[in-house]
């Protein structure tokens, strides 16, 4: 034993089970005797922090009691700090599946808290169970344990993504103030951490009071254009999909600034940033929704070829949520749009064009019908027809008969000349409109 290495006696000691074979240890030299005998400690320790199922004994645990660790000759407050790390985690493990009517989680919470001071694993582990506590603690829980992340040594990022994450779980009154807490906290780490955290935080945006969304959505705007541009995609993403979610008078105006933001980053970067606006072109002003559209296809089309894809199809997939009396017309815009790519790459973009407008006014489906078909038939290869075909086929089972009838006439004359193991991947379908009072010819 002596002549090993620490390393290999730790993981020796780990494989000793309780009770120790004094008489063995004996043999040994005091600082081989102490180390294995604390490793065989923080074993048993970790055994039985999985093993919990009342806040007492949670609380034994962290060293607020001896019932638990009576027979230990240390506390968990006198570990080392990794020893410490491995406990407290191991028994923050067991949080999820305490019974709650054992537990308290406002008094676990907080004794946790006191237990896992500069310890970055277990905190940032505690604090994933803030969404546990009741609405009315929450907001307390969540002072304190960005109060002991700023007390961390060294990397804060972890511990502060896993608090940001649980301002979702708050009620809407509630999460105007942790949130700029948060942001502030945020924008205090190196810039290189910040994108993680900002992400989190972001993507509670919409769990905000609509009156304070404003001045947030400018703070997040104004913490996410100073990055480094090798930073700013992925949070540029996420804040750009907020837009939708402003005060509609303020919406117009933050898709403009959007769109601006997008030039500053280099082309290969911009395809996410650009998807995650044009994906609220429908939520603008009814007045100005055309028109950002066709500002829309100008942003993708100025992309390099290989980017446009994303975009393209967040754009079309939006065409659905426009005002009925704007529908075909975009439609129509759309469809051209995707008739300018190579065949080979409008596969995708049918599915964005097509899928989910059977929900369009029932009296607008044949229209809409009719310039899909029209749209899919200047395709050569039946190939790249089968796809959108099969999405025309599930429009028309949304329709009315008198309707119907003429659209399944259509595509039968379609595929007429297809391969018949072509013609046998519409058939289900069509075995079913044939079935159907509505569409019976």
């Amino acid at each position: 034993f002596d002549d090993l290495p620490p390393a290999a006696l730790q993981l020796i000691a780990q494989k000793v089970e309780r009770p120790v074979d004094t008489a063995a240890l004996s043999q040994v030299s005091k600082p081989v005797h102490q180390l294995i005998t604390r490793e065989v400690q923080i074993a048993h320790l970790e055994k039985k922090a999985a093993a919990v199922d009342k806040v007492s004994d949670f609380i034994s645990m962290l060293g607020k009691a001896d019932s638990l660790v009576n027979e230990m000759p240390k506390t968990i407050h006198d570990l080392l700090p990794q020893e410490r790390s491995a406990v407290l985690t191991a028994l923050f493990h067991r949080i999820p599946d305490l019974h709650p009517k054992n537990f308290s989680w406002k008094i676990a919470f907080e004794a946790g808290l006191d237990a896992a001071k500069n310890l970055p694993q277990p905190l940032a582990l505690l604090l994933e169970h803030i969404h546990g506590l009741k609405p009315e603690e929450k907001p307390e829980a969540f002072r304190q344990g960005l109060a002991a992340v700023e007390t961390l040594q060294g990397d804060k990022s972890k511990p502060l993504l896993a608090l940001l994450q649980q301002i979702g779980s708050f009620s809407q009154e509630q999460t105007a103030a942790p949130f700029n807490a948060g942001l502030t906290a945020v924008l205090k780490l190196p810039e290189a951490q910040q994108v993680q955290p900002l992400l989190a935080l972001l993507r509670t945006f919409r769990c905000l009071p609509y009156s304070a969304r404003s001045l947030i959505f400018a703070r997040c705007h104004q913490a996410v254009t100073v990055l480094d541009l090798a930073l700013q995609a992925p949070p540029l993403t996420e804040l750009l999909k907020q837009v939708g979610s402003l005060k509609m008078a303020e919406r117009q105006a933050a898709f403009e600034t959007g769109l601006l933001d997008l030039k500053e980053l280099p082309p290969t970067q911009q395809a996410p940033p650009l998807a995650a606006l044009l994906g609220t072109v429908c939520n603008l002003p009814a007045a100005k929704s055309r028109a950002a559209f066709d500002l829309g296809l100008q942003a993708v089309w100025a992309l390099p070829d290989a980017q446009q894809a994303q975009p393209l199809a967040a754009l079309l997939k939006a065409i659905r949520f426009f005002p009925e009396d704007q529908k075909l017309e975009v439609l129509n815009a759309g469809l051209a749009a995707v008739g300018k790519l190579p065949a080979a790459q409008q596969a995708e973009q049918w599915f964005a064009v097509l899928e989910g407008h059977e929900h369009v006014d029932q009296s607008q489906k044949l229209e809409f019908f009719n310039a899909g078909f029209k749209a899919v038939s200047q395709l050569t290869d039946a190939a790249q027809q089968l796809q959108p075909m099969k999405l025309l086929l599930l429009q028309v089972t949304h329709m009315y008969g008198n309707q119907a009838r003429p659209a399944v006439v259509k595509i039968r004359a379609a595929i007429a000349n297809w391969s018949l193991e072509q013609q046998a991947q519409l058939q289900p379908q069509l075995k079913w409109m044939d079935q159907h009072p509505a569409t019976q010819l």
